[in-house]
């Protein structure tokens, strides 16, 4: 029973999720071999008392109401909840329509211009953003861009 539990939290949990953003794009790799997204970080969203998500991506572009959480002069991210949807979009486009829910190991990679690198309150932002989709435990990388191989022998974990 011990082992069939392991197994099923082993399978749930997925392979390390590698997300590079930036106010241009935002892309995100089941680096185990599982899905990938790669869009515009953008969404539509309807002016109702209560707003609703109505396109994201490439889809939202130049449509009435398009935002994006990570376009801002001075922060990273502008709008926590927006940038919060937008992830947690990407994550389900990535896992795929698994049985349980995919609680992967998270490496956040900030590739928008910086200068000086990011502040403690930017990398904290960007942890809470990953946890806050259901990350088991999150990173924030910060330098080039990793390969395959730098995260299967964890190299992100080093910062």
């Amino acid at each position: 029973m011990a082992s069939i539990l392991r197994l099923l939290k082993i399978w749930s949990s997925g392979g390390p999720y590698y997300v590079r953003l930036s106010p241009d794009r935002l892309r995100v790799h089941d680096t185990s071999g599982g899905g990938s997204f790669d869009e515009p970080p953008l969404l539509q969203v309807s002016s109702d008392a209560t707003p609703k998500i109505l396109a994201i991506g490439s889809a939202a572009k130049g449509q009435h109401g398009c935002v994006n959480p990570f376009a801002h002069p001075r922060v990273i991210v502008s709008d926590f909840a927006m940038a919060e949807k937008t992830l947690a979009h990407a994550f389900k486009v990535v896992s795929g329509r698994a049985f349980l829910r995919v609680s992967p190991i998270v490496i956040m990679h900030w590739t928008g211009k910086l200068d000086g690198g990011l502040a403690d309150m930017e990398r904290r932002v960007l942890r809470e953003l990953a946890d806050s989709v259901g990350a088991r435990r999150s990173h924030v990388w910060e330098g080039r861009e990793l390969t395959s191989e730098d995260i299967r022998q964890g190299f992100y974990g080093a910062t």
